[in-house]
């Protein structure tokens, strides 16, 4: 259901009603779940499903019209995936994996082969993962798919099974819409923030910390050596340095606490080693 752009309310959510029953019947399958996209495809055929369902109340409302656009979206789908998603691979059989989305080769698909991804990690920490083992998800360039993520709800799930989550957008925005936005940056438990134009909803993370101001009274002939003092509460973290920070440098911010760091460079792969690290690095 998450591969594909349905509406969710609205006459045109009946759509989404119809394709929900057609795949709960191609995946419930008395001979198993599909096994491959083709297998799906193939399911998708009124008469097959009527042979498969002898009694099914649903296939008496369907009709094969309906069935064959369902069929025709997923197709379109699966005909650009060019069987990406077939194959035993699951989030349990590896230890670490590196997934590519091809945004642009895939610029309409990105989205929802995002959202296929994320909602089988999901349903993998929350159920087929054991409780006490952690798994971790980095998703970098995550602007590039937030809006089509749903990732707020993930968040706060994750950290109730021993799970992180790391999305690297390249400003605030790229963490989808403002109610998701909120919702994320409300639930994460730390930051990393490096150079940014706008870092003011950032750096509020941090909190304030109390500081004196002092003030310097002039007249028309100088400084008159009367002033006053006063405590403000002041940014932690100031705005200005943010905007000036230089790669490799960033400001980590965790439970109203906040620091400026420094990150090591990963080794360049197109220079040669020393000859004091091993060979398996490269």
């Amino acid at each position: 259901m998450e591969i594909i752009d349905y509406a969710s309310d609205g006459p045109a959510s009946w759509y989404r009603d119809i394709a929900k029953n057609v795949l709960r019947l191609v995946c419930e399958h008395p001979d198993g779940p599909p096994a491959s996209s083709n297998m799906v495809l193939e399911r998708m055929d009124i008469d097959r499903l009527r042979a498969a369902y002898p009694e099914s109340t649903v296939l008496g409302v369907l009709t094969g019209a309906q069935v064959k656009q369902v069929r025709l979206r997923y197709e379109a789908f699966f005909g650009q995936t060019r069987g990406a998603l077939d194959g035993s691979w699951s989030w349990e059989t590896t230890n670490a994996a590196y997934l590519l989305l091809d945004s642009l080769a895939l610029r309409e698909e990105a989205g929802g082969l995002a959202r296929f991804l994320f909602e089988d990690f999901a349903h993998y920490f929350t159920t087929r993962k054991p409780r006490s083992q952690f798994a971790i998800l980095i998703v970098d360039e995550f602007s590039a798919l937030a809006s089509a993520a749903g990732m707020a709800g993930r968040v706060e799930q994750a950290r109730g099974f021993n799970t992180s989550l790391i999305l690297a957008p390249q400003v605030l925005a790229g963490m989808g819409d403002e109610s998701e936005s909120a919702r994320i940056r409300g639930s994460v438990e730390t930051i990393i923030c490096h150079r940014v134009n706008t870092p003011e909803e950032i750096i509020s993370l941090a909190g304030t910390r109390r500081a004196m101001e002092h003030s310097t009274q002039y007249a028309q002939e100088g400084i008159t050596g009367a002033g006053s003092a006063r405590v403000q509460h002041q940014f932690k973290v100031d705005p200005n340095k943010v905007r000036a920070l230089l790669p490799g440098n960033a400001y980590a911010i965790s439970r109203g606490h906040a620091m400026k760091i420094a990150v090591l460079r990963a080794p360049d792969v197109h220079t040669p080693l020393p000859e004091c690290y091993p060979r398996w690095w490269t």
